[in-house]
């Protein structure tokens, strides 16, 4: 844009930067790939072992063998090397048609198992219980 205004408008870099409201410092910066290599390097070697692994485990080994990298530099090599996969979501069951529960006609047919934990200030311990249940009477 910069380059444009300047050959169309016969503008000067400095008045060409002015009127798109960039600074000439960041018209002229190069990026230097070259000091992210190491970091190449070292995550290519991590997921030739680990292919499985996401950025957080990823990272986490990199700082368990001493490389002290800023976590947004590395995750930024990580996705420009497209590393990041998408997450699975969860499988979801079908929709299933319950069935009534049946009542039972008479007791002692069908019988119910609950799992009881209390705890007692006065007696300072706790009390568990396991008690079966008859489901014809319900408890009545």
């Amino acid at each position: 844009m910069v380059d444009q205004l300047k050959k169309d408008r016969q503008l000067s870099e400095r008045a060409a930067c002015r009127a798109l409201n960039i600074s000439r410092s960041v018209y002229h910066y190069q990026p230097d790939t070259e000091k992210d290599m190491p970091v190449i390097n070292a995550l290519q070697g991590l997921l030739e072992n680990y292919p499985a692994y996401g950025f957080l485990k990823l990272f986490t080994l990199l700082r368990q063998a001493g490389h002290r990298w800023n976590h947004k530099r590395v995750h930024r090599i990580y996705c420009e090397l497209g590393l990041n996969m998408q997450r699975k979501g969860k499988k979801r069951l079908p929709s299933r048609y319950p069935c009534p529960l049946e009542v039972p006609v008479q007791p002692n047919r069908s019988w119910s198992i609950s799992n009881i934990k209390d705890t007692h200030k006065i007696l300072s311990g706790v009390i568990k219980g396991l008690p079966f249940v008859n489901g014809c009477n319900n408890g009545r």
